[in-house]
């Protein structure tokens, strides 16, 4: 049975794909509130032909074209009484959004994560319970799980007075089989994962030496291979006035 073309690109996002470029961005308040997203910046994959191959497939079925725009955004509030129920935090969900953006003309593919939290511990939670949606009736906890697979036990974050910190939190390797881990070497060897703090505050002093800082805002970036095979840990520490 060929999978609507709106849920072959979450699985492609979280799962095959999520391997190109990845960005995560916290902008955070002085009360420790604030937006974390994560965005899979997946355009190369135009150039991939498997992912050509999905699409003509389903567009056999009559469906969008590979060739059309695609701009969707899910709000998780589309859930059923009885699948909220099923949830310990139902209303935390109200906060989640989705947005799968795809232009084969333009060369753009991108899929966006976003979460308004209350406090930094949220966004482990949100890691933690992604795999547990169904959303419009389609079976979504595939896709969405994926998306931290390579973020396994979720980031840390934690903030105390002008200090912001990411403390270091052990990792599963992603790739378990070797032949796995060879195809991942080609297949993501360009890959990047980049974090992006916004803090309330001047940044004054950073724990890594490699972040780019500009203002309120610190840069960071890893080869994206590093990541999912848990050889970096992205801990740092933001002073900030």
């Amino acid at each position: 049975m060929k999978k609507p073309l709106l849920l072959v690109l979450i699985a492609l996002t979280f799962s095959l794909s999520s391997c190109f470029h990845i960005v995560e961005e916290l902008r955070l308040n002085k009360d420790g509130s604030g937006t974390y997203s994560l965005t899979f910046d997946l355009g190369e994959l135009f150039g991939n032909p498997m992912l050509k191959e999905i699409m003509e497939e389903n567009g056999e079925t009559g469906l969008p074209a590979l060739g059309e725009r695609v701009d969707t955004l899910i709000k998780f509030t589309d859930l059923s009484p009885e699948q909220r129920n099923q949830l310990d935090r139902p209303a935390f969900w109200d906060k989640v959004e989705l947005r799968i953006f795809a232009n084969e003309e333009a060369g753009e593919m991108t899929s966006t994560l976003t979460l308004d939290f209350d406090d930094l511990s949220d966004i482990t939670y949100f890691y933690k319970n992604l795999d547990k949606f169904q959303v419009n009736g389609s079976d979504m906890a595939e896709g969405l799980s994926g998306a931290g697979n390579f973020l396994s036990n979720g980031p840390l974050f934690e903030l105390k007075g002008s200090k912001f910190s990411r403390i270091p939190v052990k990792q599963e390797p992603s790739f378990s089989d070797p032949e796995e881990a060879e195809f991942a070497k080609l297949f993501f060897a360009s890959g990047t994962y980049t974090s992006i703090y916004h803090l309330p505050g001047k940044v004054t002093k950073v724990s890594r030496p490699q972040a780019v800082v500009d203002g309120r805002q610190v840069t960071l970036q890893y080869p994206l291979l590093d990541i999912m095979n848990a050889e970096a840990l992205m801990d740092c520490d933001i002073r900030f006035k």
